[in-house]
């Protein structure tokens, strides 16, 4: 009797389990730039890393299903394989060594970029290598992302629109707006992520453009070409403006004869301006937006001021970083616990530095000088891969959107809303640059018999159930975070107290979990004044937790050093007040508190 793996399949499971990995990729590669979850307090990175999680879980359980079934292992190589699991185990190095082992493994909250987040891009692009069959998969595959970040763009090119034609920005430079101009995050939460993703896959857009063979496949992808034009204008990011140049002009020019390069040229400029133009008149905001763009534009050539001018600042500090521990190391994620420490101006006040902003140099000073060595090679072979298959169809594209990618992260960093794509991305790319992959060899499969079929089928639907338990969990603690941040506020301590202990139950190694049931145990109600319910043990115990996973918080030691002084534990509070002052040594309030504990003692 045929169970549901062989219906359709002529007793070979391998095609059905194929067919279904397909699928979740591309419900995934549409899914992955929309991913949001109101019900959580990060309502932007959390879903996105469940559900590269999800889709990771889901194809690793299929995948090994299907080696069940076939009773071998059936592995297609790739370029990429030997430096990406070289920079893996880069990390897995820095780990080991780390200033922090949880935050290593883990990442830290919002960034998440830790050694488990390093090994799912690698599975992601492995395993999605493994589940394309050729250079038509890979097309539907960057289809289905065009797609969802389509969807993406409008939605941040209409919140831009609508909130600045119903509110007024700050009038200089924030994460969320320029001269007086929201800046649209999207389902992204952040502007910048919002325009290197869509800079990575504007060149796919202009290539669907170019190659089109009807007038309706043109008009798709002129019109997706257009917003993604719009919408990246409307970041205001200057390294997603220089990655979606660079990435595009690497398509014009190879794809089309020169007399079109440059009417192709003017013609997505014209556009731009065109749609801009009666986008923003209908807002009503038409002048406040273009000259917030003319402004972005003119600061360009002044590398001085603004946000250029504090990246400065942290790259020449990052150096000093790097050189403490040059060879592998402080560990992934780990630079919000280090830098301050280094720090040498207030480059952004009132705000916590926990990324080098430009790749390579958060790579040196997470994972050393190996790691950058082994993410340069992977940089090389995808280069060489590239330039062994750039006469398939399509292969400019994706190099391109590659390219855009890269350039723009130099400025930026590795994180999850683009990164996962990207991944996507370059598996694509690999499997058209290399359209007839090798295998490893696979032994002749016996006969077909029952326990086979249970077994495969167990496996898979384990994958699935895995997949969605840690998919769902990091969703049920932050959502139960969110909770307790809502009930502090209406003033229900309790309840408050309750949910945040669940909240620290699903996930146990979220420092910042375990800093707001200090609060709360402090009853902190007035900065760093205690209410009169405040459980001061509760409260360092709470702390020293979250001190052990590695908060990078600085008023958490803060509040610790308030609770031991309470105590009468005086030498306990210094201590927690000198690293309060060294993870924030530009908060005036931290000094203070050092100094009057060290008065008092």
């Amino acid at each position: 009797m045929r169970t549901a793996l062989t219906q359709g399949s002529g007793g070979d499971a391998r095609p059905l389990l194929l067919s279904w990995r397909r699928r979740v990729l591309l419900a995934g590669a549409f899914a992955l730039p929309l991913a949001y979850a109101p019900v959580a307090y990060d309502a932007f990175v959390i879903p996105k890393l469940a559900l590269a999680r999800l889709i990771v879980l889901t194809l690793l359980g299929l995948q090994v299903a299907e080696w069940i079934w076939n009773r071998g292992v059936r592995i297609r190589r790739t370029p990429l394989d030997v430096p990406l699991l070289a920079f893996v185990c880069s990390a897995g190095l820095s780990t080991l060594l780390a200033v922090n082992h949880n935050v290593a493994l883990f990442g830290t909250y919002t960034r998440f970029d830790g050694l488990l987040t390093i090994a799912t891009y690698a599975l992601l692009f492995w395993l999605t290598v493994h589940s394309l069959t050729g250079a038509g998969d890979a097309r539907a595959l960057m289809r289905s992302l065009l797609a969802g970040c389509a969807v993406a763009a409008v939605i941040g090119i209409l919140q831009t629109v609508i909130a600045t034609a119903t509110a007024s920005g700050h009038p200089g430079e924030t994460a969320l707006s320029f001269g007086g101009v929201f800046r649209p995050t999207a389902t992204l939460g952040n502007a910048n992520e919002f325009g290197i993703l869509l800079a990575m896959v504007l060149p796919l857009a202009v290539y669907e453009t170019i190659a089109a063979r009807t007038w309706a496949t043109r008009v798709i992808g002129g019109s997706a070409t257009l917003v993604f034009l719009l919408a990246i204008t409307l970041s205001l990011s200057r390294s997603a403006w220089l990655g979606a140049s660079a990435g595009t002009l690497l398509v014009v020019t190879r794809s089309l004869q020169r007399r079109w390069r440059i009417a192709m040229i003017i013609a997505l400029a014209l556009g731009v301006l065109t749609v801009a133009g009666v986008t923003a008149s209908r807002a009503g905001s038409s002048s406040s937006i273009v000259s917030a763009v003319v402004s972005r534009l003119a600061t360009l050539g002044d590398p001085t001021g603004g946000s250029a001018a504090s990246r400065l600042h942290i790259w020449s500090d990052t150096a000093r970083v790097i050189a403490a521990r040059p060879l592998a190391g402080w560990g992934p994620d780990s630079f919000g616990l280090v830098y301050p420490r280094y720090q040498s101006g207030n480059w952004t006040p009132g705000t916590t530095i926990d990324e080098a902003h430009s790749e390579v140099l958060q790579v040196a000073a997470t994972q050393g000088l190996i790691g950058v060595g082994c993410y340069l090679w992977l940089l090389v072979a995808l280069f060489q891969s590239f330039m062994r298959g750039r006469a398939a169809d399509g292969a400019v594209a994706l190099a391109g959107g590659v390219l855009a990618y890269q350039l723009a992260l130099q400025f930026n960093f590795t994180w999850i809303p683009s990164a996962a794509p990207y991944w996507l991305l370059v598996a694509a790319a690999v499997v058209k640059w290399t359209p007839q992959p090798r295998e490893a060899a696979a032994p002749r499969r016996a006969r077909t018999n029952s326990g086979l079929t249970i077994a495969a089928t167990g496996v898979a639907l384990a994958g699935v159930a895995g997949a969605v338990i840690a998919g769902t969990l990091p969703l049920a603690a932050d959502a139960a975070f969110l909770g307790a941040l809502d009930a502090q506020h209406r003033g229900a301590i309790p309840l408050a107290r309750s949910l945040i202990g669940d909240a620290r139950a699903r996930a146990p190694q979220e420092s910042a979990y375990a800093v707001r049931a200090g609060d709360l145990a402090l009853d902190l109600r007035f900065g760093d004044v205690p209410g009169p319910d405040a459980d001061w043990r509760a409260a360092i115990a709470a702390y020293t937790e979250a001190a052990q996973l590695g908060t990078p918080q600085a008023t958490a030691y803060r509040h610790l050093a308030v609770a031991y002084r309470a105590l009468n534990r005086r030498s306990a509070a210094i201590a927690a007040a000198r690293t309060a002052v060294a993870l924030g040594p530009y908060d005036g309030i931290n000094a203070e508190l050092l100094r009057a504990l060290l008065a008092t003692s």
